[in-house]
């Protein structure tokens, strides 16, 4: 349904840099687990095979971003996949969804968990011959600290300090046992002083990273070399990557099957149907994927704009929406209804059942009552401007409008669709988000600190400012009990069935298309050896990718 700030979403600390530059899994043609090998089959994009050297590899992308900036960038998907393409993330997450040194070659949290004492690898250099060191780090962190876009997801740490050169010391505020998962996305990228040092860094970024920056055009393209001194020893495979922005789903899906690009990512339905059961495409999914928190398609809304800030209005849009309809006609019986935050997973369904069901009976009563006490109800979609999500739009419209609501529709670009976001400049909208590992990833999305009035920034978009949910989020925040930690996000999930600033259509089903020559699109390691978190959230890496042609 759209559109995530995932992604990420800077924070895409889940999904943000989660394969990074290290996805550990392998490969390009091997059958996943007990799939059969035929048309049709779902691949692990992984393989053993001797990787080949050479060549460049072609990526079609959903969209572009605003900047490489860490402090000032829109990662979305996309964003954070070509932010990962020159930078390095201090942390990654494994197979299991825990972060685990990247960058950095340790990092040893105190007791409690306020104190984080991370140690760098010796050997790094920055792509103008740089050195990596404690200095850099320090920068880095206290840059999107202060940043306005970033600042309200570190608002839990206290100070960073370089104890010697490749050492730096993080202090935060109150115990914050998923802190380190925060600096696998956009929180963690360390560049060069360069980079974020004035806004014209940004357009030509230079990292520690496994490619080097050549060329980016917004909108159109995004060009990169391999990086001849990377750290990693043999990697990247590829000589060049070249990432092609193409918005529409179907222009995308045409790309491959011409040969104009050689690998494509997609959370749209229709890719999924269209090239499941091609011979010459291999495919992967996200959909078997059980770490954290699954990306969620919703209908945002804010909760301090005009008519939708009222309760009824946001209770009458719920239940007047034909989920299950929803789903047969746009997904093609591809994606399940959802309910609530967790769809799927036991432990959250009790706290999902307040979430409402189709009832129109229900919602025209509320639209209704809301009527006669303060006219008819006049409500705005938003979405981007391809048109799949013109047909979700329209979708969206019949379903509300049969209810009383007068509904009229915004078709805008994503980086637009995303500042008006964050500045509250909107009443509905579609989204794509919260992808983590850990549920505390999140946080920046729903706690009422990270809420601002309408037209100031915020990263709590929905800006809703239940203090149940903040108490939750804290608890969930600093308990070092597992137990505890489940029943704050499941107090979550219920306070988000009153408050309804998500209308939940599914979860994200995002799939990763490739030709036939393309190899080990899913099998990066981190540097230990150890297998990074297989393809989610659309992010697929070039670093372990290597072309068989």
């Amino acid at each position: 349904m759209v559109h995530d700030f995932n992604r990420r979403q800077f924070l895409s600390v889940g999904a943000g840099f989660l394969l990074v530059s290290g996805v550990a899994v392998a490969c390009g043609g091997t059958a996943a687990p007990n799939a059969s090998s035929g048309t049709g089959s779902e691949v692990s994009g992984r393989t053993t095979k001797t990787p080949k050297k050479g060549g460049t590899l072609k990526m079609g992308l959903e969209s572009d971003f605003n900047s490489f900036a860490p402090p000032t960038g829109q990662f979305d998907t996309a964003g954070l996949m070509y932010a990962s393409t020159v930078f390095d993330p201090l942390m990654a997450l494994d197979a299991n969804g825990d972060a685990q040194p990247y960058l950095c070659k340790s990092m040893t949290p105190n007791a409690d968990f306020t104190e984080f004492t991370v140690k760098l690898r010796d050997g790094i250099m920055f792509h103008d011959n740089t050195p990596l060191t404690s200095a850099e780090v320090v920068g880095a962190l206290q840059a999107v600290q202060k940043a306005p876009l970033t600042a309200p997801a570190l608002l839990n740490l206290a100070s960073v300090t370089a104890t010697d050169a490749m050492t730096v010391v993080m202090k935060t505020k109150t115990p914050w046992p998923a802190f380190p998962t925060y600096l696998t996305g956009q929180l963690g990228y360390v560049p060069s002083p360069k980079t974020i040092a004035t806004p014209a860094g940004g357009l030509t970024p230079i990292g520690t990273g496994p490619f080097v920056f050549d060329e980016w055009v917004p909108g159109s393209h995004f060009y990169a070399n391999a990086n001849k001194n990377y750290w990693q020893k043999g990697l990247p495979y590829v000589d060049r990557v070249e990432y092609q922005t193409i918005s529409d789903p179907t222009s995308r899906e045409n790309s491959l099957l011409a040969g104009t690009i050689d690998i494509m990512h997609s959370s749209d339905s229709i890719n999924l149907r269209d090239l499941k059961d091609k011979s010459e495409v291999q495919y992967l999914t996200d959909k078997g994927s059980t770490t954290g928190e699954p990306s969620m398609n919703m209908v945002m809304i804010n909760l301090m704009a005009p008519v939708v800030s009222d309760l009824r209005i946001r209770q009458a849009i719920s239940y007047g929406f034909d989920n299950a309809t929803y789903q047969k006609v746009h997904n093609f019986g591809l994606y399940e209804p959802a309910y609530g935050l967790f769809p799927g997973n036991k432990d959250y369904d009790a706290s999902a059942k307040g979430f409402p069901r189709y009832d129109q009976g229900k919602a025209k009563s509320l639209v209704q009552e809301y009527t006669k006490e303060k006219g008819k109800p006049v409500i705005e979609y938003a979405t981007t401007n391809n048109p799949r999500n013109g047909e979700t739009a329209q979708f969206v419209q019949q379903q509300w409008e049969a209810i009383g609501i007068t509904v009229k529709i915004k078709q805008v670009e994503q980086v637009q669709l995303i500042t008006n976001a964050v500045l509250g400049d909107y009443q509905t909208t579609g989204w794509r988000s919260f992808n983590a590992a850990n549920p505390d990833a999140n946080y920046v999305w729903w706690s009422p600190l990270t809420a601002a009035p309408i037209g100031k920034s915020a990263l709590n978009f929905a800006r809703n400012m239940d203090p149940e949910v903040e108490t939750a989020l804290q608890k969930g925040r600093t308990s070092l009990n597992k137990a505890d930690r489940l029943a704050a996000y499941q107090k979550v999930n219920e306070r988000f069935a009153v408050d309804l600033p998500y209308l939940f259509t599914s979860r994200t089903i995002w799939g990763c298309f490739a030709a036939k020559k393309v190899q080990n699109f899913n099998g990066q390691n981190l540097p230990d050896g150890k297998k990074a978190l297989s393809f989610a959230g659309g992010l697929f890496y070039p670093t372990s990718t290597w072309l068989n042609a």
